[in-house]
């Protein structure tokens, strides 16, 4: 093969130009009769594994309950989202179970249907227990009338070895004791002490219910919240907490012996390993950036701002020759984190710019626009030129040079004395006006 060299400059709208030179180169359900309530015998367990992977980074389960109204559920399966039921494997239903008209509360996002469990049982099947870590537990209650002594609620457990959380005897004909206790054998009148005396509920209202479980595989430290604020990002002060002794937790069970809490509805099941997550917690997009300035340069302008408010991960830069409109984003997306950029163009140009923030609530609104003229001069040399001769052609290619409007190839049969062959606007050029044995510059 001939070696090779040759000469580009690039061209721009003023006379001067630049040479230069660069070589070629995974539930069972429990046994009918097991949980005595009252003397009333009841079974709802819905087995509740941990999966050890999940879509989002702490999300791990989610069922809204989006059900035919009237019909029982058929329950989901796939994976969860903030937005979309799943990370079960299967579901069962034992009777006494439809689907009605979803609860609400002031900070979660839209309610679908809910679960109203007025007797027997009925689950849903994950795959993998968990006995240490921290996992929490949200979800949405209404007990539509005094259980007369029963215990309704939602027991956490393994066996029939775990917790119980929800409402014990009456505290009045309207208000129940809403607590947390032991559970033995899927016995919660083991005489095990009530624990967390975190507040009386009133039948018929709708109250949101966060339990989070920390373990170091030797026991259970607890905390409770009822009617925390829903959207948010880290934990308020609890309503109560508590102590259990070691259980592996894969099992959620909702128990209403013999419907004697009338019409119990259940919706909004989140289980994750965040706050955020089980409380429907929205990223807020940041604000716009303020105080942006561009100061003109050759062949290039210089942005600066003041950083937005609003934890903003990146912020991007658009670009227009036309105010007020055309913007086009000129960094690379996610590339600007911090508060400048350098935008090379053509000079002799006014540009308009405007600079927005963004992180995962997505992004902001636009600043206040600015505008420079930057200088027209000649564009660097063009870099990374290349040669690769074959029979009877010698093929170049370069890297753009910026402000470039065009390119001069130059040769020669002595190093230095280049002379202008042709023009192009392309970074490649194909000489086929070469003789084999002969080298070229």
């Amino acid at each position: 093969m001939n070696q090779t060299r040759s000469n580009l400059v690039s061209q721009s709208g003023v006379a001067n130009r630049a040479d230069v030179n660069r070589t070629p180169n995974r539930t069972s359900r429990p046994p009918a009769g097991w949980l005595q309530r009252g003397g009333a015998a009841v079974v709802f367990t819905l087995l509740l594994a941990l999966m050890a992977t999940k879509s989002l980074a702490s999300l791990i389960a989610y069922e809204p309950y989006n059900y035919t109204l009237g019909a029982a559920p058929t329950f989901v399966s796939g994976t969860p989202t903030q937005t979309a039921g799943g990370g079960f494997s299967s579901g069962y239903n034992g009777g006494g179970l439809t689907t009605v008209a979803g609860l609400s509360y002031t900070g979660l996002g839209t309610s679908f249907n809910a679960l109203n469990q007025t007797a027997a049982y009925s689950g849903e099947n994950l795959a993998s227990p968990v006995a240490s870590g921290t996992v929490y537990i949200s979800y949405l209650i209404n007990l539509g009338s005094n259980p007369g002594g029963n215990l309704v609620g939602l027991e956490l457990n393994t066996g029939g070895n775990g917790m119980f959380v929800g409402v014990t005897a009456p505290q009045s004909g309207t208000q129940g004791f809403y607590g947390v206790n032991q559970q033995a054998g899927y016995n919660d009148n083991s005489g095990n002490a009530w624990q967390s005396p975190t507040a009386n509920i009133t039948y018929g209202t709708t109250y949101f219910v966060v339990v989070k479980l920390t373990g170091t595989g030797a026991g259970w430290s607890g905390s409770i919240w009822i009617n925390p604020t829903a959207n948010t990002s880290a934990e308020p002060a609890t309503t109560g907490t508590f102590t259990m002794p070691q259980f592996t937790l894969s099992s959620c069970s909702i128990v209403n012996p013999a419907g004697a809490g009338g019409n119990f509805l259940f919706d909004e099941l989140r289980i994750g390993t965040t706050w955020a997550d089980v409380v429907d917690y929205v990223v807020p997009a940041p604000s716009a950036p303020t105080g942006v300035s561009a100061t003109p340069g050759g062949n290039s302008v210089s942005l600066t701002w003041t950083a937005a408010a609003g934890n903003p991960v990146s912020y991007n830069v658009k670009r227009s020759t036309t105010s007020g409109s055309g913007y086009v984003t000129v960094s690379s997306p996610g590339a600007v984190t911090g508060t400048s950029f350098t935008d090379f163009v053509v000079g002799g140009t006014t540009y308009y710019y405007v600079v927005s923030a963004a992180n995962s609530g997505g992004e902001s609104t636009n600043s206040s626009e600015v505008s420079a003229t930057p200088t027209l001069v000649a564009p660097a040399a063009p870099a990374g030129l290349t040669a690769s001769a074959s029979d009877g052609q010698v093929v170049l290619s370069w890297a753009a040079s910026i402000a470039a409007s065009g390119y001069n190839v130059k040769r020669a049969t002595t190093s230095g004395a280049e002379i202008t062959l042709a023009s192009t606007g392309t970074t490649n050029f194909v000489d086929a006006t070469v003789a084999n044995g002969t080298t070229y510059y």
